[in-house]
């Protein structure tokens, strides 16, 4: 192992596009995946876990249409939807951080 090698436990977080404004209906923010660099890689960086407060509640959009697809589940929808809202009513902790 090497000497400096990280003693803290780490997260790989990868990096949203949040709107500025809430929506007028629900007052959830919509949140999009960052443009793709050339790569396709999503951008990311890899943190120290303690500094993560808690996780976020994001219900995919699939457009005008409630109906979302039916290859969506939960284990690839993150990768297959491109535009999410920030649920801020998951809980009174989420709703006090988020809004």
């Amino acid at each position: 192992m090497p000497r400096n090698w990280p003693k803290d436990h780490l997260a790989y977080v990868e990096w949203y596009k949040v709107g500025s404004n809430p929506g007028a209906n629900h007052n959830m923010y919509m949140v999009a995946k960052h443009v793709a660099n050339p790569n396709d890689i999503m951008p990311g960086d890899i943190v120290p876990l303690k500094a993560i407060r808690q996780s976020c509640h994001l219900i995919p959009l699939s457009g005008p249409n409630i109906t979302w697809p039916s290859r969506w589940t939960s284990d690839n929808v993150l990768d297959l939807s491109t535009v999410f809202l920030l649920n801020n009513w998951s809980s009174k902790f989420a709703y006090k951080m988020l809004w």
